[in-house]
């Protein structure tokens, strides 16, 4: 008999796939043009070149592929898929340094609801 999914496990999956589609559709090019112009204007008189910083931003468009992709997939097959959440919860977690605030928020989440009990005990069972 199939064992039934854990909710932290469900949870951390939709999680993913939200963060993922607003890394896509709002924080990329908020944070390129919030993180350009603070740069740009700290660096305005050596000729604003630290506006160039705000283009890393749109790293978070590919994170947030990769989030929606590995969300989905938890959702499909949890067992085989949580591995790459925990993987994936490590680019969330990193894409502060990009102004993803939110999916590090998520990162943080999620990194805790793949260490419920009931969740470790599912993928080990």
């Amino acid at each position: 008999m199939e064992q039934e999914v854990p909710q932290p496990l469900k949870t951390a999956a939709i999680l993913q796939i939200v963060s993922g589609l607003v890394n896509w559709f709002v924080m990329a090019g908020l944070s390129w043009c919030v993180v350009g112009t603070v740069c740009g204007m700290l660096t305005f008189f050596i000729g604003g070149l630290g506006g160039i910083c705000g283009l890393f931003s749109f790293l978070l468009i590919p994170i947030g592929w990769v989030e929606v992709g590995v969300g989905v997939y938890g959702i499909m097959n949890p067992k085989e898929a949580a591995p790459y959440m925990k993987y994936v919860t490590y680019l969330e977690m990193g894409s502060i340094l990009l102004g993803g605030i939110p999916a590090a928020i998520i990162g943080f989440v999620v990194t805790s609801m793949l260490g419920n009990d009931e969740v470790v005990a599912y993928l080990e069972g």
